[in-house]
């Protein structure tokens, strides 16, 4: 096959090379991912657990037993928790539950509402419009970009329990707001935008995401909800996540080509205003505190006590659950022991 251009061979040699990943990826994953030692344990599977076990613990047989054992008893606490359900959730919840829930779909839809779907799928078109028009320039800036979002994330992570959810958030969106205003004054006019600001903003927004907006959506979730809701509840707030980030990054190219660049990263600026102030009204700090203490904090927020009445079911069923096993050990022991005077 003959190839007309150096680009053309080049788009060619990457999609082939691309055809190969997956099988490259499965090979690895096939001969050094094993399965999870918890979903083995989960099917009974307690040998294989303890074998895969065993190689993460380094060959210690003892050590991956105890952590066998501890995983079993998770397991069971897990399946013995009390537990609402998706009727109570979502057609009826008491006062604390949905002010949680809310919390929880704030935190969730927050890194979509600022539009880091609808700004990531327009990349190359934002670079276009600003007169970077080489694609290899337009890969590098966006690989440079990359590099930068992936190590502010590191940063933020480090930071994230010293300086809280809530302040990294509002700085995230501080940050994210001047970037988008440099965006919209410099796609503003007839004039075109200029390519080094239009870069500047770009990278801005990218890194100030990064810095907090990111991470927390994913975070908060798991530490404002109790354990009788937290898987349902995650998946709700997961749901809602996606289902903006689809609507953001199938509508922001038809929005600016019906009110023009300038005018789509206005209304991202005024979403970005809406969802600063959601926060602060309606997402808690997490850091620090444990799901009892959240609780205890929807629960006086809402003066809904059913909060804690459904948390001490959870703990006593925990107790007892603990406790029938403790019996059971203390009884074979027992046994054992007898079986040894014999």
């Amino acid at each position: 096959m003959f190839y007309n251009t150096p680009d053309e061979y080049a788009w060619r040699y990457m999609y082939a090379t691309g055809a190969f990943l997956p099988l490259i990826m499965f090979f690895f994953i096939k001969c050094f991912m094993p399965e999870s030692p918890r979903w083995l344990l989960q099917k009974n599977r307690d040998d294989d657990a303890k074998q895969v076990l065993t190689k993460l613990c380094s060959g210690n047989e003892e050590e991956a037993a105890v952590v066998a054992r501890d995983i079993k008893e998770s397991i069971e606490k897990e399946e013995a928790a009390f537990q609402l359900g998706w009727k109570f959730l979502l057609c009826h919840p008491t006062p604390g539950y949905r002010r949680m829930l809310l919390a929880g779909i704030v935190a969730g839809i927050s890194q979509q509402v600022v539009g880091i779907s609808a700004i990531s799928t327009c990349q190359i078109f934002l670079l276009d419009q600003s007169g970077v028009h080489d694609r290899h320039w337009q890969a590098l800036t966006l690989v440079l970009i990359q590099i930068g979002k992936s190590v502010v994330t590191f940063g933020s992570s480090y930071l994230i329990d010293s300086w809280g959810r809530r302040s990294l958030s509002f700085i995230s969106i501080a940050g994210i707001l001047v970037a988008l205003i440099v965006l919209a004054v410099d796609f503003h006019g007839s004039s075109g935008a200029t390519s080094w600001v239009a870069i500047l903003g770009l990278s801005l927004y990218m890194v100030s995401f990064a810095a907090g907006m990111g991470p927390v959506a994913w975070l908060v979730p798991s530490e404002v909800f109790t354990t009788s809701i937290r898987a349902k509840g995650t998946s709700i707030t997961t749901f809602c996540n996606r289902a903006v980030s689809t609507i953001m990054a199938f509508s922001f190219l038809q929005l600016a080509n019906a009110a023009t660049w300038s005018g789509a990263f206005s209304v991202l600026i005024v979403l970005s205003i809406l969802m600063a102030i959601l926060i602060y009204f309606l997402m808690p700090e997490t850091t620090g505190r444990s799901l009892e203490d959240m609780a205890v904090y929807f629960a006086t927020l809402t003066g809904d006590m059913t909060v804690l009445d459904n948390l001490q079911t959870e703990h006593t069923s925990s107790s007892d659950d603990e406790e029938s096993r403790s019996s059971k050990r203390t009884a074979s022991t027992t046994i054992t022991s007898q079986d040894v005077v014999t």
